[in-house]
């Protein structure tokens, strides 16, 4: 017999507790009851009981501070709790202290009763590993269930319906829909994938309290995922009641998806797939909670305009991050109003980023040398669960690309100019003016005009002066040339002409230039 000691104050519900199970059909005993959590150390000490069953809240001393003083004085006993509905908190703190399961007051009977007491039964040390193999898990059932359904190993209602019943299922498989729905931490991590075994069972309790009072409502865990089947009736306020328990006492987030309404059991595994989608459209969307299959769009996603396509393009081009990404959020947002599968939304993410793709080729500049950290924006997306995250993703790279492609630009610009410069030198002999530029470089002489002001400061016809004053400065010190000889050589027909352009670069004549400077 496993020994059992309930510690409660109020003797209403010890006696309540006794009487609602044959204790040693089960095979328990209870030996002894204590008023508050002092007296029923002293009977743990004395009596070494296998379990405790304590109320959280005693004189004297408290169940929280009850299982604390038994783990500081290494005291084995398996505990579960009895707790009111809003007494999560303190169940929370009660687990930390090593308590293996609770109770609610409010709603216990002998059936959880009894599965609490089983599942316990299963941790202690000196359980007997036979009579452990005969207990049945009720959850292993509900999901073998589950799989024949999916994989369609059933072949009548009746069939179906017998099992429902021996397996006392609140559930129908007529006229239903299934909801699949999971839990976010507050930052944003999968709640159900932490290895946590107290949370899970906290999880689980409460699940069922509220699903048993629902009519027609089956809770399954179900690959990661909670599976509810559920007749087609009040599902709203279902969802408002899951949410709100798994925000108050989990501060999770709930996703749920739900499928179309669905004719009989053979429309199962349509079922799974459908309420499976809408969950991934849940969690993608985020700012929707709960999606109906009926919700999601099942058509393609229209291309953007022309106009859209252009705009986005030459805002790029241009460098202008604000209006490039308000472009970018409008043409994202599209897809939201219509509730379009991932896939569908990543598509059009594709076609966006195609934009930057040419805008990149425009430049000359290679869209892998723009990716940061060797990081493909693509994949990226791809690996993203959540729209918001995409949107942002998107941001940061739109302000990395364009910070590229300026870079890009600039370098370009300073190579245009450069080979300007150098074919003056090479060629200012010979008549030159911006339209023998132009016809170099393949650009309007307006923009070299232009460009040209802009980065050196000058323009351009004063520089090709400067470079043939230059020139003719050189001439003059180093060599007994004429004159008219050096305005032909640096480019002027007209000796006269030359003349006066050189005393306006240098405040005197040639003639006076080559007498101050060059004497013999």
């Amino acid at each position: 017999m496993i020994k059992i000691l309930i510690a409660d104050d109020e003797a209403l519900v010890r006696a309540g507790i006794k009487s609602l199970i044959p204790w040693e059909k089960y095979g328990y005993e209870i030996i002894e009851e204590a008023q508050n959590g002092e007296e029923a150390y002293q009977k743990i000490i004395s009596l070494h009981p296998d379990i405790l069953i304590t109320d959280i809240k005693m004189p004297k001393m408290d169940g929280i501070a009850l299982l604390k003083t038994l783990k500081e004085n290494n005291i084995s006993i398996a505990s579960i709790i009895l707790s009111c509905y809003d007494e999560f908190d303190l169940v929370r703190e009660a687990m930390r202290y090593g308590a293996k399961d609770y109770l609610l007051k409010l709603s216990i009977d002998a059936t959880n009763l009894l599965a609490v007491l089983n599942e316990v039964k299963k941790s202690l040390k000196n359980f007997n590993t036979e009579s452990n193999s005969a207990v049945i898990d009720i959850q292993d059932l509900k999901d073998l269930f589950v799989q024949k359904l999916i994989n369609k190993k059933f072949h009548s209602s009746t069939e179906i319906k017998n099992v429902i019943h021996n397996l006392r299922l609140n559930c129908e498989l007529e006229n239903y829909r299934l909801i699949q729905f999971t839990l976010f931490t507050h930052n944003g991590n999968p709640a159900l994938h932490k290895e946590d075994g107290q949370t899970r069972i906290l999880i689980n309790n409460i699940l069922e309290q509220i699903c048993k009072r629902q009519s027609y409502c089956e809770l399954i865990y179900f690959q990661n995922h909670y599976l509810i089947i559920h007749k087609n009736s009040n599902l709203k306020n279902l969802q408002l009641q899951i949410s709100t328990a798994m925000k108050d006492y989990l501060n999770a987030t709930t996703y749920f998806g739900i499928s179309s309404s669905l004719p009989d059991y053979t429309a199962f595994p349509q079922g799974i797939e459908e309420s499976h989608c809408a969950l991934e459209c849940s969690i993608f969307y985020q700012n929707l909670y709960q999606i109906y299959f009926e919700q999601i769009s099942q058509e393609h996603v229209p291309s953007f305009s022309k106009e859209d396509d252009d705009f986005l393009f030459s805002s790029l081009l241009e460098g202008n991050f604000s209006v490039s990404f308000s472009i970018c959020q409008k043409l994202m947002e599209q897809v939201t109003t219509e509730h379009y599968l991932k896939s569908e939304c990543l598509f059009y993410f594709n076609e966006i980023l195609s934009v930057y793709t040419r805008v990149a080729r425009k430049t000359e500049c290679l869209m892998d040398s723009i990716l940061e950290n060797n990081q493909n924006i693509f994949e990226l997306l791809q690996e993203e669960t959540n729209y918001s995250s995409c949107v942002e993703l998107l941001k940061k790279f739109t302000e990395h690309f364009i910070s590229v492609i300026e870079k890009k630009k600039a370098s370009g610009v300073r190579r245009e100019i450069l080979q300007i410069e150098n074919y003056v030198k090479q060629h200012y002999s010979e008549e030159i003016d911006l339209n023998t530029i132009s016809e170099l470089l393949n650009m309007c002489p307006s923009h070299i005009s232009n460009l040209f002001k802009k980065e050196t400061g000058i323009n351009f016809s004063s520089y090709l002066t400067k470079v043939r004053m230059e020139a003719a400065q050189q001439l003059l010190q180093n060599s007994d040339t004429l004159i008219y000889e050096i305005a032909e050589s640096t480019g002027y027909s007209n000796s006269g002409y030359f003349g006066k352009v050189f005393k306006k670069f240098f405040g005197i004549t040639p003639e006076e230039y080559k007498r101050k400077y060059c004497p013999k």
